[in-house]
């Protein structure tokens, strides 16, 4: 018999016409039951879809939450935007504390400065508009808030 002859099964197909024995019944009920089975099987995959895209959904939600956080803690260029009364002011609501990137100095005026590494904390105070180091910073970032304790 020729492959095309045979089924997905692998079972030999008999040449048309010819009775149907015992064994053809038994095959019929095992093919039967695979179809029934994957229909079973197909039968939850509308649920199945469903749970994937609401968690896929949740991540989309996720990324989006932690996208805001690391916005919140990128570099800003000075010529973006310097310190508002938003970003972590002290108690007295004077001044700001955050860290600052000199990316205009080089390591000798870095040195000098004391700041070999070209970041340090300053403070910007708000009424002046003004650094407390007297060095303009190319960036800055808000200083992040501390950790509840536990």
């Amino acid at each position: 018999m020729s492959e095309e002859q045979q089924g997905y099964t692998g079972f030999k197909q008999p040449p048309e016409g010819t009775p149907r024995t015992g064994l053809d019944k038994v095959r019929i009920g095992v093919l039967e039951k695979q179809v029934s089975d994957l229909q079973t099987e197909l039968a939850h995959v509308p649920d199945m879809a469903a749970l994937y895209r609401k968690g896929w959904d949740a991540a989309a939600a996720n990324v989006v939450l932690l996208q805001a956080d690391l916005d919140k803690l990128r570099w800003i260029p000075v010529a973006e935007g310097l310190p508002k009364e938003q970003d972590h002011k002290d108690a007295c609501g004077h001044s700001i504390n955050v860290w600052c990137y000199y990316g205009n100095l080089g390591l000798p005026e870095r040195k000098k400065l004391g700041i070999p590494t070209g970041y340090d904390t300053d403070i910007y105070h708000l009424p002046s508009n003004t650094w407390m180091s007297g060095i303009t910073p190319t960036h800055w970032m808000p200083i992040p808030t501390l950790p509840e304790k536990e």
